[in-house]
């Protein structure tokens, strides 16, 4: 029995020995290609390897570590069907280099970029990758300028409200203005800014000023985008229209008793202590005055009223305004103060039409309003 199992025993040994000495073989013709003509040498490779994004180009940043023997470096890209050599000298007496590579000229979208370095001995290192991102004219055309939501001249500042912030990557907004000296001058705002002040503004020179929005596409970018630049019209002090030549007519008027002081007219006289009233006995609202500028005026910012401050001072009144009399566009409803004195509402934005029609709805608890003026302004 024990010769058996001593026979057996033998074979399984040799059977052992010859599928290890075939896994070595193997393994040698696998690093054979390494060990053929002496150990191989490899320089180091691109330390820290950093890719900033620009405008139709890329910055590519690394650090040569120390190695004395680089000559040059390979940078490779699409496929390695373009590619670029770059001279390694150094410049800093610790032997470490930091290394700054522009490719320029490159289409928009995103490169991934094969890097080797090389010694004075002709060797290469193991490659280095890196993905980048370039920006060109269809990011910047997506690119929309933050919006002025008003701006209003008192004396000689200038006051700007910004809308909503801009997109999230913007840094900020450049305003360019005619200060009262005659220079050209910049401002910065923040992109989350809701007001900007310009003091010396000198509207004598530009009835404008223009601005544009300033972008970094992502926290790698080098280089910064604007928007086009944007003209926006100053608005300076409100400037009634003259009424020569205005016609107006209403729902009613006082007539009683063959008064002739209350007609509509009065409300477009031009003269503040005379005054429309309607029909006492119509206390029916809502009450109206249509007027007729004869022409179509543009660059209208909105309309000013003159009011008493009694019981009888207009609260609520609906605006429309038309070129044609048949056509109407509704502005909203506003609500009027209760005060002696000229009273401004501001338009949305400047309208532009022949005729303007005021529905008085309510009081301040009669039930007949007293108008002394109505009118339109610009700026």
């Amino acid at each position: 029995m024990y010769s058996i199992y001593k026979k057996y025993g033998y074979c399984l040994g040799l059977f052992l020995g010859l599928l290890v000495t075939m896994s070595c073989t193997k393994m040698n013709e696998t690093y054979h290609g390494f060990w053929k003509g002496g150990e191989r040498t490899y320089p180091a490779s691109p330390d820290s390897l950093r890719a900033f994004s620009g405008r139709d180009r890329i910055l590519l940043q690394w650090l040569n570590m120390g190695d004395p023997t680089l000559v040059k470096a390979v940078i490779y890209w699409n496929n390695k069907t373009d590619s670029v050599v770059i001279p390694i000298e150094k410049r800093q007496p610790d032997g470490n280099d930091t290394m700054n590579v522009f490719i320029n000229s490159l289409p928009e979208g995103a490169y991934s970029f094969d890097i080797y370095t090389y010694d004075k001995f002709g060797n290469s290192s193991v490659v280095s990758n890196i993905i980048g991102k370039v920006y060109g004219n269809t990011y910047a055309r997506s690119l929309l300028t933050r919006l002025v939501e008003n701006n209003a001249l008192l004396d000689d500042t200038l006051r700007i409200q910004w809308g909503d912030p801009a997109d999230a990557t913007s840094i900020g907004t450049e305003v360019v203005y005619t200060s009262k000296d005659g220079k050209q001058t910049r401002r910065m705002v923040a992109p989350r800014a809701d007001t900007t002040v310009l003091p010396g503004y000198d509207e004598h020179v530009s009835r404008y000023f223009k601005y544009r929005t300033l972008f970094l596409p992502d926290s790698t970018a080098i280089d910064t985008f604007y928007t086009d630049y944007d003209s926006v019209r100053v608005l300076g002090s409100r400037l009634n229209l003259s009424k020569d030549g205005w016609t107006v007519t209403a729902s009613s008027y006082d007539n009683r008793n063959g008064r002739t002081d209350r007609l509509p007219e009065m409300a477009i006289d031009e003269n503040t202590s005379t005054s429309w009233v309607n029909l006492v006995n119509s206390s029916q609202y809502p009450h109206e005055l249509l007027i007729d500028m004869q022409t179509v005026q543009s660059d209208i910012y909105g309309l000013s009223l003159y009011t008493g401050g009694t019981a009888e001072n207009p609260a609520t009144m609906s605006v429309y305004v038309s070129n044609d009399n048949l056509n109407w566009q509704p502005l909203g409803l506003m609500s009027i103060a209760k005060s002696n004195g000229w009273q401004y509402f501001d338009f949305s934005q400047p309208a532009q039409f022949r005729y303007l029609k005021l529905v008085f709805e309510s009081s301040y608890g009669s039930a007949n309003i007293i108008l002394f003026e109505a009118g339109v302004f610009t700026r």
